[in-house]
């Protein structure tokens, strides 16, 4: 079995039965895998989806390291917060 790029680990969407996510459900394709591709962008056949960090302080530890060590982009740290909101404040 192919070992993951460590973002896939960090990936809230990743499925625990194999190599498969929320937005790759038939299999992450080999680019993101390999960490060619950090999938921050939407790609086809993502159903629309892409990375989005683990809501858990190990998964924030870790991103940040990588972060500071200029293996990953700051964006990476965004959280659910900076994601579109559906609703609105009067």
């Amino acid at each position: 079995m192919p070992s993951y790029d460590p973002i896939c680990l960090l990936c809230s969407r990743l499925r625990e039965s194999g190599m498969a996510c929320d937005a790759f459900p038939d299999g992450v394709p080999a680019r993101i895998i390999r960490g060619e591709s950090l999938h921050l962008r939407p790609s086809k056949g993502d159903r629309g989806l892409t990375f989005k960090l683990r809501d858990d302080d190990k998964a924030r530890e870790a991103a940040k390291a990588m972060v500071d060590a200029g293996q990953l982009p700051k964006e990476i740290l965004r959280d659910s917060a900076a994601e579109p909101s559906t609703s609105s404040s009067a």
